[in-house]
């Protein structure tokens, strides 16, 4: 039997054509599945997301040595809802109110992202007592304590 080479090298071209056309779809495939799945995960997220919906509030001495005074203390109030959140923080010295970006959450603690570069974090501490840790709010906090927050009902 005379077997002409180059059509084994042809065959072989082809099968290596059908192995990358199997990779490639192969590929396509997973990457779909991928983003369902995500699509899939982001759904069950924002299902936990709910249970810090609310209106959060607290306080902490803005300026040191006047707690006496109520002109030497800050106010924070935070508004979750499904469409925004906003916190503001109103004060003798500054009045400001700032949209929120959630970056992570879990049930126990929720971080945020605002103008300019700055972070603010949540943590759960019991069912009505949170914490928030911000290195905005440290740096206008007299006493650098822990600020309590409290879920309004």
């Amino acid at each position: 039997m005379n077997v002409n080479p180059k059509i084994i090298s042809k065959k072989n071209e082809n099968l290596t054509t059908s192995k990358e056309s199997y990779n490639r779809l192969n590929n396509i495939y997973q990457s779909y599945k991928n983003i369902l799945f995500n699509k899939k995960l982001d759904r069950v997220q924002n299902t936990d997301m709910k249970s810090w919906y609310g209106n959060y509030e607290g306080h902490f001495l803005r300026m040191e040595g006047e707690s006496a005074d109520p002109r030497g203390w800050a106010s924070i109030q935070l508004n979750m809802n499904k469409d925004s959140i906003i916190f503001h923080i109103s004060s003798y010295v500054e009045e400001k109110t700032f949209r929120l970006k959630v970056d992570k959450f879990d049930t126990k603690s929720i971080e945020f992202s605002m103008e300019p570069n700055e972070n603010i974090k949540i943590i759960k501490t019991n069912s009505e007592s949170y914490i928030i840790k911000s290195p905005y709010i440290n740096d206008r906090n007299a006493e650098k304590n822990e600020v309590k927050l409290a879920k309004a009902k």
